[in-house]
């Protein structure tokens, strides 16, 4: 009976967002924990933020949105950043990302590289501002 309940794909998408939360979770204590620690004297790299950049543009626009709600929640829970900022900045940074994913069809490294820079560049001015 269950079995007709949860497909198989369902269980897939369940079980990948789990890991994917965890390995978000690694990367928010990384960079506020460990790299600290470490380096003091150079900013810590923010891997969660190419993680999003990762999700927006590979996955699926089905499920991305609460699940870039959820990591907002993670990321507040490492920093001091408020939860309307964490949402407002990665839902920001989702439709940016979405404008240009549908218009530029190359899923090339090139591209993920050079979007992922400007992302970076507007994650930090919707920050300040």
């Amino acid at each position: 009976m269950i079995s007709k309940l949860i497909s198989k794909n369902d269980t897939t998408q369940i079980s990948k967002y789990v890991v994917f939360t965890f390995v978000f979770m690694v990367f928010c204590a990384f960079e506020t924990a460990f790299w600290p620690n470490l380096i003091s004297f150079i900013p810590a790299p923010q891997f969660w933020l190419l993680f999003v950049f990762f999700i927006c543009v590979r996955w699926s626009e089905r499920w991305n949105i609460f699940f870039l709600y959820l990591l907002g929640f993670i990321v507040t829970l490492y920093s001091m950043m408020p939860l309307k900022m964490a949402w407002f900045s990665l839902l920001l940074i989702y439709a940016i990302i979405y404008f240009f994913k549908n218009r530029i069809h190359s899923t090339s490294v090139v591209t993920f590289s050079l979007l992922s820079l400007a992302m970076s560049v507007v994650y930090v001015i919707i920050y300040v501002v």
